[in-house]
């Protein structure tokens, strides 16, 4: 349910027309995302941590 709630917010902010600045850092957040995507992937996929 928090997905679909996310979702909803992530489509409204992604199209809203004047967005206001954020001041937010997007190398820390592709590196959180990547390090997210490495953790999930090695519970989905045994042996994958040592990939990448």
């Amino acid at each position: 349910m928090l997905l679909a709630q996310l979702t909803i917010y992530a489509v409204q902010f992604r199209y809203d027309a004047d967005p206001a600045p954020l001041g937010l850092d997007r190398e820390a957040f592709n590196r959180q995302v990547k390090e997210l995507i490495r953790g999930v992937q090695a519970l989905v996929v045994p042996g994958s941590e040592a990939e990448g």
